[in-house]
């Protein structure tokens, strides 16, 4: 892994608010999700292994009436 010789490491894929949003879950198990945010914190969930972050994701989403359930087999489907 060449991030264990750096310093830095860059996340490109994941905005910095995302990022934030993920960390304060992990250190408090908490966070806020608003609908504008829902699919690319989903998104980053899913890309640490954050399994339980996801299903709130899917719950707020699902909530409001979106469709993030839909929009998370998209998601999975482009992966494959």
């Amino acid at each position: 892994m060449r991030e264990a010789n750096q310093t830095t490491v860059r996340l490109e894929e994941v905005r910095h608010e995302i990022f934030l949003k993920l960390i304060q879950f992990l250190y408090t198990d908490e966070c806020e999700i608003h609908l504008d945010i829902a699919m690319e914190l989903f998104q980053a969930a899913d890309q640490f292994g954050v399994e339980r972050l996801k299903k709130m994701c899917e719950v707020s989403e699902r909530s409001a009436g979106g469709g993030l359930r839909k929009m998370s087999n998209i998601y999975e489907s482009q992966l494959n």
